[in-house]
């Protein structure tokens, strides 16, 4: 701040040499951007075609996980009716642990009310 500046006119008359950037003009800086995108691109084309069968097998395998937790794990439960009211409860009293300020009392209170809901025994439905 509050430098001077000088030119100097003699220096101003020796050229300068000028360093091309050649993109896209097939020197070597413009071969290794071309090399570097086709092997991203078919890097990425076999990552896409391998997550694709990856996902469908999950999806599969996870309907038929689906099936099992809803045939085995909410009738041990208590049933659906139970299911949801222990995280309609959880959801309820992790949003009054975050009203009430730190992140570690509604992560606290959000369990506790799962505990809760599972623990109090909702009778089922008399059909």
């Amino acid at each position: 701040m509050g430098e001077r500046v000088v030119i100097d006119p003699q220096r101003m008359t020796e050229p300068v040499e000028a360093v091309p950037l050649e993109y896209g003009h097939g020197g070597r800086a413009a071969d290794g951007w071309r090399v570097a995108r086709e092997t991203i691109r078919t890097a990425g084309r076999s990552a896409w075609a391998g997550a694709r069968a990856a996902r469908a097998a999950a999806a599969r395998e996870g309907d038929q996980m689906a099936r099992d937790i809803s045939a085995r794990l909410v009738p041990a439960l208590g049933g659906w009716r139970q299911v949801m009211f222990a995280f309609g409860l959880a959801f309820v009293l992790g949003g009054v642990g975050g009203l009430l300020g730190h992140p570690l009392w509604a992560v606290s209170m959000w369990i506790g009310g799962l505990l809760i809901g599972f623990s109090f025994r909702i009778p089922r439905w008399k059909d």
